[in-house]
């Protein structure tokens, strides 16, 4: 019932509990919030569509590839990339080429998790972005991949004038595990800008 509430938090808080019961049974429900009109909404579904193997090889989900709303249609893009599936390759290599920053920025993720190691220097060019969002958004994408090569970016961007950069930087430097970047991390706990500071513990 609270999925078709008029009310967008009541659906959203529908499918934020729909992510607790198994994903398989939920899958049908969430391929039906991909049509919501809040975009979202629309993101929680293809949040709760990737917890499965079943969900990330849905096919609506992979048409949601064409959703007009760059977070959601980035969300689907990790989604799709980390099935394996070599059919999905073009699908990413042209989600690597959108309009939208945060779109190719996962797409370079989901390439690599594909397979596509070349695109790496891509996703390296996107953490030097003099965009702070497009920065922030690599970093984090290059922690999830957990790779190393990344660390020496990370902690350049631990003194970025941007409060969104220095906090992807030092929680991305927790995720790799590298203690040589402890102290420079330390130093943010007295960073001005609280989400900094708990990013800074996180890492």
């Amino acid at each position: 019932v609270m999925v078709k509430d008029m009310r967008e938090q009541m659906r959203g808080a529908a499918y934020t509990a729909l992510k607790e019961i198994d994903p398989d049974e939920a899958a049908p429900y969430f391929e039906e919030g991909l049509s919501d009109a809040s975009g979202p909404v629309r993101m929680l579904a293809v949040e709760g569509l990737s917890r499965s193997e079943k969900g990330r090889t849905s096919k609506r989900l992979r048409a949601a590839l064409d959703d007009q709303a760059a977070l959601v249609k980035a969300r689907v893009v990790k989604a799709i990339g980390r099935t394996g599936d070599p059919d999905v390759v073009a699908l990413v290599e042209s989600a690597a080429k959108d309009d939208l920053s945060a779109v190719r920025v996962a797409a370079y993720g989901a390439l690599i998790r594909l397979g596509k190691k070349e695109v790496w220097n891509d996703l390296l060019q996107a953490a030097r972005s003099p965009n702070p969002e497009d920065r922030a958004d690599a970093i984090r994408m290059i922690a999830e991949l957990k790779d190393q090569r990344g660390a020496s970016v990370m902690i350049e961007a631990l003194t970025s004038k941007q409060p969104s950069v220095r906090a992807a930087a030092a929680r991305g430097l927790g995720h790799l595990g590298r203690t040589e970047a402890r102290e420079a991390i330390e130093q943010l706990l007295k960073d001005p800008v609280p989400g900094v500071r708990e990013s800074a513990v996180g890492g």
